[in-house]
């Protein structure tokens, strides 16, 4: 009867471990489907952030103007001959500014806004006009932190991108 009671003891343990050692697998498996859910939620998050602001950005007439001024390297603002205010400049630059604020936080990545916005971007900080409009406004106070840094960033995955190309052909 003690033998007895020893063995169903031990298989009782045996029983548990392995229902343990089940559980722990089962968990884990639940963990990383919901990590990949996360995951694809975010990207998803992402797209249709990126989606709204070229929504907000590119319909609107004047931030088109505005672009088609930077690229075709003409004058922007009325005191230069152009025929924007330096409010209408403030929102078109406000936007960037948002995206720095959105990529600082998480709420969208490097290469995303590169690939949307990478090209006006790097237009928008090697327009001389601008370059003296930002220096301006840095002088009276307002350094627009968060697009300097949208388009450090843009800059560097740019690089990126050229030295991965670069590397691909020395293959």
């Amino acid at each position: 009867m003690n033998l007895f009671r020893k063995l169903e003891g031990l298989l009782g343990i045996k029983i548990e471990i392995c229902l343990s050692i089940i559980t722990t697998v089962v968990l884990i498996w639940q963990l990383f489907l919901l990590n990949n859910q996360l995951e694809v939620q975010s990207k998803a998050m992402q797209a249709d952030n990126l989606i709204k602001l070229n929504e907000q950005i590119y319909p609107c007439e004047k931030m088109k103007e505005i672009v088609e001024k930077i690229y075709n390297d003409e004058p922007i603002l009325k005191k230069n001959k152009g025929q924007f205010t330096e409010v209408m400049l403030d929102n078109f630059l406000g936007y960037f500014e948002m995206l720095g604020i959105m990529e600082r936080r998480g709420y969208l990545d490097d290469d995303l806004i590169y690939d949307m916005f990478g090209g006006d971007i790097e237009a928008v900080s090697n327009n001389n006009e601008i370059s003296k409009y930002l220096q301006d406004e840095q002088e009276r106070g307002y350094n627009w932190p968060f697009l300097k840094h949208i388009i450090q960033e843009v800059e560097i995955t740019d690089c990126e991108r050229k030295t991965n190309r670069l590397k691909d052909k020395l293959k």
